[in-house]
C-alpha cells in the first residue's frame, strides 16, 4: 500500500470519526478524562516521558510493559465480542432475506453509525428546540408580569410611607402633648407615662430614617424633654419615698403613676431612685450594729439576720405592690443589708482580731451561711421568670444564688486560717497520744491499728466542716496539712509500732536500705536476742494491713479533695509522695518478716557447711539441717499468713521474696561444702529436692486447708531451686573424661564461668594437680572464658548473703535468674552409679512430686 492510499484511508477513518460537538461532549463523559490516551493532543513520546522521567525509572519497565499487555489483552476481548455481536447479527438478518443475498459488514457497521450519528443529532435539536421554547415561554411571562411587579413594588413603597408619616405624625403629636403636659402643675404622671410609651415606639420605627434633619431635630426635642421629665421623676420620688410613712401612704396612687414613668425611663433613673431610698431604709441598722455597739461583734451575729427578718416582713407589707415587680426592691434591700454587713464585720474582725478563735469563727460562719441559704430559698420561689430578659434590671438581675452565695461569708475567708491551724494541732495532740502508745500490746486478733480509723475520722470531719467554710485556698490548706500528718502517721505511728530496731528508723525508705545493707537479721541489723517472736511478727503484719488500708484510704481521700476543691485549684492537690511513702511502709515490713525467717534459716545452713560430706557412707532421709529449716519455717510462717488474712498479695510477695532471698544463699552454703563424695553428693541432692518441696508448700504450710500457690510464686521456686539440684548434678558427674566433664558442666549451668568451674573442682575434692589439666579443658573448650574473673553468681550470692533479694529482683536473684533461662540437660556421661539417664530435662527434677528423673533417683536411693 502506498502512502497516498494510507493517507486517503486516514483520511476516510477520520470523517468517519468526526462527531458534531454535541456528540463529542456525550462521548466525552462515558471516557476517562484523565486517561491520555483518550485526549485529542495526545504524543506518543510526551506519554513515555511521562512514565519514564528518569533513567533510574527504566528499572520498572517490565511492569509496564506487562501493564500494557494486559490492557492491549483487554481491548482485544471486548473487540472481539463485539465483532462476533455484529456477526451473528448480520448472519440473522441475511437468513431471513427474500433473495438469500448476503450483505457486507463493512457496509452495514457504517450505515448503523450513520443512523446513530443522526439520531442522536435529532436528540439534540429537540433538545435545543425545547430550551428556546422555554426561553421564550419565560420573556413572555416576565412581559406580562412586569406592570403588576411594579405596581407590587410601588404598593409597598406607599405603605412605607403611609407608616413612617402616620409614625412622624405622632412623634410630632406625643412631643406637643408632652410639653403640654409638663406645663400642667397637676403631674399628670399617668397620662405622660402613655405618652412616653408612644414616642419609644415610633421612635424605634423612624431609626432607619434618622438622617433627614428634621427628624433628627423631633428626636432630639423628645430627648430634652425625657431628661427633663426624668430629673423631675426622680426629685419627686425622691421627695415621696424619704418622707413620713405617713404621708406616702395618703400619695400612694402618685408614687405608683411615678414608678410607672420611670420604668419606661434609662434604668439608671429607677437605680438612683432606690439606692436612695434603700440606704434611707437601712440607715437604722447601720446605726444599732455600729461596730460600737455590744450587738455588733460575731457572738451576737445571729441578731443580725432576726432584724433583718423582722424588717423585711414589714417592708414587704408596706411597699410589695407599690413598686412594680421588676425592680425588686426587697431584693435590692436585702443585697445592700449583706454588702452592709460584710463591711462592718469585715472592719470588726481587722481591729478585734485577737479576740477570735476556730469555735467562734465557725459559729459565725456557720450562722451566716445558713441565712445566705434561706435567702437564696426565699428569692428563688419568688424569681419572676418574664422580668429575667429585662435588660434595665443590671445587677438585679443575676441568679439568686449568685448574688447571695458568699454575700457575707466572703468576709470571713481571710481568716479561716485559724480553721486549718486548729486542724493542724488537733492532728498534732493526737499523733503525740499515739505516739506514746505504740508499743502498748495489740489485741489477740487485731488486723488495723485503731488509731488509723480515728485518724481518718477526723480528716472526714474537717473536710466536711471546711467544705462549708470554703472551698478555695483553705481548702488547699487543708489538704496540705492532710499530707503532712499522713507522711507523720506513716514514720511515727507505723514504723514506731514495729518491734525494736525497726520503730528506730526515720523513714520507711530509710527502714528498707537499712535491711537490704545489713543483710536483715541475720546481718545485724537485731542482735540474736531481739529475735521476732511470734507477737513481734503479728505486730508487723498489723503494720502492713493499717499500711495498706491508709493506703486505699488516701487515694479515697484525694479523689473526694478533687471533687470539692475549686476547679482551678485541683491540680495543686496531691497526695502521690505519701502513697508512695505507705507502699514503702509495706515493703520494709515484708522485708523485716523476710530478714526474720531467713535469719533463723543460717544456723542449719552454717551447720550443713560444717558437715563432713566426704564421709557421708550411705544416702538416707533428708538431713537434720532441712528438718530444722522445715521446722522453722513450720513454726513462723503460719503466724505470719494468719495476720496478712485480708492482705493475701502482701503474703504471696513475703514467700517470693524469701525464696528469691534463701535460694541464693542456700547455692553459696553448698559452694562452701567441700570436698563432696559421690554418696555425698546424692545425698545433698535429696536435701535440695526436700528443701524445694518445702518451698512450694510453704504458702500452705501447716495449714488445715491446702491451696494450690499461685503460679508465679511455683514458677520462682523451681526456677531457683533447679539451680542448686544442677549444681549438685554437675558434682555427681564422672570428672575422668575431661571433655564430657566439661560438656556436661557447660550444659548443667550454661551461665557459670571458669571460677564456679573451679568451685565445682573443689567440691569434688579432686586433687590440684588433676585439676589443672580439667582447667585446660574447660579453657579449650570455652576460649571465651579462659580468664579467672569473679563469676556473675559467685558475686551475686555474696550480694545476697549481704542483703538478700528483694522480690526476685535485683543483685542476687536478677543475675541467677538470668541462667535459669537456658535448658538444663541431665547429667549426660555421668558415670556415677545414681546419675540419671543422659539429656534429661531439669524440668523434670522440678516437679514437687519427684517424678521423672529425680523422681527415679529418690527412688534408688531409699533402696
Amino acid at each position: 500500500m502506498s502512502d497516498t492510499e494510507a493517507a486517503q484511508q486516514q483520511q476516510q477513518l477520520d470523517a468517519l470519526m468526526a462527531f458534531p460537538p454535541e456528540v463529542e461532549a456525550a462521548l466525552q463523559e462515558l471516557v476517562d478524562p484523565n486517561d491520555p490516551l483518550d485526549q485529542a493532543s495526545f504524543c506518543a513520546t510526551d506519554y513515555i516521558n511521562r512514565i519514564f522521567p528518569t533513567e533510574q525509572s527504566l528499572a520498572g519497565l517490565d511492569d509496564v510493559l506487562s501493564g500494557i499487555r494486559a490492557q492491549i489483552a483487554q481491548l482485544d476481548s471486548e473487540l472481539r465480542v463485539a465483532v462476533q455481536g455484529e456477526s451473528a447479527s448480520s448472519q440473522s438478518a441475511a437468513a431471513t432475506n427474500d433473495d438469500g443475498g448476503s450483505s457486507d459488514l463493512t457496509d452495514d457497521s457504517c450505515t448503523a453509525i450513520d443512523a446513530a450519528r443522526a439520531a442522536i443529532a435529532d436528540l439534540f435539536d429537540r433538545m435545543r428546540d425545547i430550551k428556546e421554547r422555554a426561553d421564550r415561554s419565560e420573556a413572555a411571562v416576565l412581559d406580562l408580569t412586569r406592570d403588576i411587579r411594579r405596581l407590587d413594588t410601588a404598593k409597598r413603597n406607599l405603605t412605607g410611607s403611609i407608616t413612617a408619616l402616620n409614625q412622624v405624625v405622632i412623634l410630632i403629636n406625643g412631643v406637643d402633648e408632652m410639653k403640654a403636659l409638663m406645663l400642667r402643675n397637676d403631674r399628670p404622671y399617668d397620662a405622660l407615662a402613655q405618652c412616653l410609651g408612644k414616642i419609644h415606639e415610633v421612635t424605634a420605627g423612624l431609626d432607619r430614617f434618622m438622617d433627614i434633619p428634621q427628624l433628627q431635630q423631633l428626636r432630639n426635642e423628645a430627648r430634652s424633654l425625657e431628661a427633663e421629665l426624668s430629673g423631675r421623676v426622680k426629685t419627686e420620688l425622691r421627695d415621696l419615698l424619704t418622707g413620713p410613712p405617713r404621708e406616702l401612704q395618703q400619695q400612694r396612687g402618685q408614687v405608683e403613676a411615678c414608678c410607672r414613668l420611670a420604668d419606661l425611663m434609662d434604668f439608671r433613673v429607677r437605680t438612683e431612685v432606690l439606692d436612695k431610698f434603700v440606704q434611707q431604709q437601712l440607715a437604722e441598722y447601720a446605726v444599732l450594729f455600729e461596730e460600737t455597739q455590744e450587738a455588733a461583734w460575731l457572738t451576737k451575729i445571729d441578731s443580725r439576720f432576726g432584724w433583718m427578718k423582722k424588717f423585711v416582713l414589714g417592708f414587704e407589707e408596706r411597699y410589695a405592690r407599690l413598686f412594680p415587680s421588676n425592680w425588686r426592691v426587697t431584693q435590692r434591700l436585702v443585697k445592700e443589708f449583706c454588702d452592709i454587713t460584710r463591711s462592718q464585720l469585715k472592719v470588726l474582725m481587722q481591729k478585734r482580731a485577737k479576740e477570735l478563735d476556730v469555735k467562734l469563727l465557725l459559729f459565725a460562719v456557720e450562722r451566716t451561711r445558713l441565712f445566705e441559704e434561706q435567702v437564696v430559698t426565699a428569692f428563688k420561689e419568688k424569681e419572676d421568670p418574664s422580668s429575667a430578659a429585662d435588660p434595665s434590671a443590671s445587677s438585679t438581675q443575676q441568679a439568686a444564688e449568685q448574688l447571695f452565695t458568699g454575700a457575707i461569708s466572703q468576709c470571713f475567708a481571710p481568716h479561716l486560717g485559724l480553721y486549718t491551724d486548729s486542724v493542724d494541732r488537733n492532728l498534732a495532740e493526737m499523733l503525740q497520744r499515739w505516739t506514746q502508745d505504740v508499743s502498748a500490746p495489740l489485741d489477740r486478733g487485731t488486723e488495723l491499728l485503731p488509731s488509723c480509723a480515728d485518724l481518718f475520722m477526723v480528716y472526714k470531719n474537717s473536710l466536711k466542716t471546711c467544705a462549708k467554710l470554703s472551698c478555695g485556698q483553705p481548702m488547699l490548706q487543708l489538704a496540705r496539712v492532710f499530707a503532712k500528718y499522713l507522711r507523720e502517721y506513716a514514720n511515727k505511728i507505723l514504723l514506731g509500732s514495729l518491734p525494736t530496731g525497726g520503730r528506730n528508723a526515720q523513714s520507711a525508705k530509710d527502714l528498707f536500705r537499712e535491711l537490704m545493707m545489713s543483710g536483715g537479721v541475720g546481718g545485724g541489723f537485731f542482735s540474736e536476742s531481739t529475735k521476732l517472736s511470734n507477737d513481734d511478727l503479728s505486730r508487723v503484719c498489723v503494720v502492713i494491713c493499717t499500711a495498706e488500708y491508709c493506703l486505699e484510704t488516701t487515694n479515697q481521700l484525694e479523689a473526694k479533695l478533687r471533687e470539692r476543691i475549686n476547679e482551678q485549684l485541683t491540680g495543686e492537690v496531691d497526695l502521690r509522695s505519701e502513697k508512695d511513702n505507705f507502699h514503702s511502709v509495706i515493703n520494709a515490713c515484708v522485708q523485716l518478716l523476710v530478714s526474720d525467717v531467713e535469719s533463723a534459716c543460717e544456723p542449719p545452713l552454717t551447720a550443713m557447711q560444717k558437715m563432713s560430706w566426704n564421709t557421708v557412707e550411705a544416702v538416707g532421709d533428708q538431713s537434720p539441717y532441712v528438718s530444722s529449716i522445715g521446722s522453722h519455717l513450720s513454726t513462723n510462717v503460719p503466724v505470719i499468713r494468719d495476720g496478712l488474712t485480708s492482705s493475701r498479695k502482701y503474703f504471696t510477695q513475703f514467700c517470693s521474696k524469701f525464696v528469691s532471698t534463701f535460694a541464693p544463699k542456700f547455692r553459696a552454703a553448698l559452694f562452701k561444702c567441700r570436698p563432696v563424695s559421690t554418696v555425698g553428693a546424692e545425698q545433698l541432692l535429696l536435701d535440695t529436692h526436700s528443701l524445694k518441696t518445702l518451698l512450694l508448700s510453704l504458702p500452705s504450710l501447716a495449714s488445715p486447708l491446702q491451696r494450690k500457690p499461685p503460679a508465679a510464686y511455683t514458677k520462682l521456686v523451681v526456677r531457683e531451686m533447679t539451680k542448686a539440684e544442677m549444681l549438685m548434678k554437675v558434682v555427681l558427674s564422672e570428672h575422668t573424661n575431661h571433655q564430657a566433664f566439661v560438656e556436661s558442666f557447660s550444659r548443667l549451668l550454661p551461665d557459670s564461668d571458669l571460677t564456679e568451674y573451679q568451685k565445682v573442682l573443689d567440691m569434688k575434692g579432686v586433687k590440684r594437680s588433676e585439676q589443672m589439666a580439667l582447667i585446660d579443658a574447660y579453657r579449650a573448650a570455652k576460649p571465651n572464658d579462659a580468664v579467672l574473673r569473679p563469676s556473675p553468681s559467685a558475686s551475686s550470692l555474696s550480694a545476697a548473703s549481704a542483703g538478700g533479694g528483694g522480690g526476685g529482683s535485683g543483685g542476687a536473684s536478677s543475675s541467677l535468674r538470668a541462667r535459669s533461662r537456658s535448658p538444663a540437660a541431665g547429667v549426660g556421661n555421668d558415670k556415677s552409679p545414681s546419675s540419671g539417664s543422659p539429656g534429661g530435662d531439669a524440668s523434670a527434677t522440678a516437679n514437687a512430686g519427684g517424678g521423672g528423673e529425680e523422681g527415679g533417683r529418690m527412688k534408688r536411693l531409699e533402696n
